[in-house]
């Protein structure tokens, strides 16, 4: 007669218990919290997003771009990587090199890249703004908890005309 653990009919009762043991003994994730990121870090990071955003709705494709919407991507893209490295030391000189390859390129012909070279403009003047502290991002769900009433609801009640 076979001893009791030996038996096949305990093999599977075997297996489990191998399973069992290797998943009790198996590394567990840290469960700590992550650490509180700086609110200041977290609105130079959107503004990175914000301003590689705009470079790619704004600026034509890789394949349509002269020399002088090359130069305003490369100083766009590393007033980018700046932000999204929360490298403040370099903030005003990127801003400023990038503000001078928008002013050359517009001091040509004007038409449609005039206006997205404006609207570029526009972009760079917030990213400044903010970086100054003259300008703060407000997280959207801010602003809708704070709206008075939502947009299906009148603002000022109807007038009843039907009355005489």
């Amino acid at each position: 007669m076979q001893p009791y653990l030996r038996r096949p009919e305990m093999g599977a009762l075997r297996t489990l218990a191998v399973c069992l043991v290797a998943a009790t003994c198996a590394r567990d994730a840290p469960v700590a919290p992550k650490p509180a990121s700086d609110p200041a870090t977290e609105q130079l990071t959107a503004l990175a997003t914000a301003l590689t955003d705009a470079q790619q709705w704004l600026l034509p494709s890789l394949g349509e771009r002269d020399a002088a919407i090359e130069a305003i991507a490369g100083r766009f893209t590393d007033l980018a990587t700046s932000l999204a490295r929360a490298d403040t030391n370099a903030l005003s000189s990127r801003i400023a090199a990038a503000r001078e390859e928008l002013e050359a390129a517009n001091a040509g012909d004007p038409g449609e890249q005039f206006i997205q070279l404006a609207a570029l403009g526009l972009v760079l003047n917030d990213v400044e703004a903010v970086t100054q502290g003259r300008l703060w991002l407000v997280p959207i769900d801010a602003t809708a908890a704070t709206s008075q009433g939502s947009l299906s609801e009148p603002k000022h009640p109807k007038s009843d005309r039907s009355r005489p």
